[in-house]
C-alpha cells in the first residue's frame, strides 16, 4: 500500500501541486505571491488553550474510569448511579 501510495503521489500530484481551492470550493492554478510558509506566520491568538484542546478526549475517558471503578467497588446509589450513566461509553463520548 505505501508502495502504491508512494509511486501515485510522485507521479500525478507532484504536476498538481499548484491547485488551490477558492472561495467557491473549485480548484484553481495560484497567480501571484505564494508564500508556502504564510501558515507558520498566522496569528494564533485565537486558538483554544491546552486545557480546552485536550477537554474532549481527557473527559470520556475519566467518566469510562470513574464508571469502571464505582460499578467495581459496588456503589450503585445516590450521586454513582448517576456518575455510572454519565461514564457509559457512549454517553462519555457525546459529552466528550
Amino acid at each position: 500500500m505505501v508502495l502504491g501510495v508512494l509511486f501515485y503521489a510522485k507521479t500525478y500530484l507532484n504536476k498538481h501541486f499548484d491547485l488551490v481551492p477558492n472561495d467557491k470550493g473549485f480548484l484553481e492554478k495560484i497567480v501571484g505571491d505564494y508564500n508556502p510558509d504564510a501558515a507558520l506566520n498566522e496569528d494564533d491568538s485565537n486558538l483554544p488553550s491546552a486545557f480546552m484542546a485536550f477537554t474532549p478526549l481527557v473527559l470520556p475517558i475519566l467518566l469510562i474510569l470513574m464508571n469502571t471503578i464505582l460499578s467495581a467497588q459496588g456503589l450503585k446509589e445516590g450521586i454513582f448511579n448517576i456518575i455510572i450513566f454519565l461514564g457509559q461509553p457512549i454517553i462519555a463520548v457525546g459529552i466528550g
